[in-house]
């Protein structure tokens, strides 16, 4: 199974992407901490 190129950049964006959302939310405390692991995956969804 061979993957392109683009998959590669792009699942690499999304792993370095995600946690960065995620740490300014955190920051700025618009979202309880309980409910961060579940904002991340949405963020990797909706960025996915």
């Amino acid at each position: 199974m061979e993957f392109g190129k683009e998959l590669l950049v792009y699942m690499t964006f999304l792993v370095v992407v995600t946690p960065v959302f995620v740490q300014a939310i955190k920051k700025t405390e618009l979202i309880p901490s309980k409910w961060l692991p579940t904002v991340s995956i949405f963020i990797g969804a909706i960025l996915g």
